[in-house]
């Protein structure tokens, strides 16, 4: 097997292979999207961990 050929494979398996990885990361993102919305409704009612620009004016 010729050497460019041996490339063009093995170029074609890394694209599959980020194409893959490219889905995976979106499909990633929209679940974080979602999670951060729910943690955002959860934490909208309760105390925010850390002091806000509000609290220190306040203070």
């Amino acid at each position: 097997m010729p050497l460019n050929e041996a490339m063009t494979g093995y170029w074609r398996l890394g694209d599959d292979h980020w194409s893959g990885k490219a889905a995976q990361a979106q499909a990633l993102s929209r679940e974080w999207k979602r999670q951060k919305r729910c943690w955002r409704k959860l934490f909208s009612n309760s105390v925010p961990p850390f002091p806000t620009a509000q609290d220190k004016v306040r203070i």
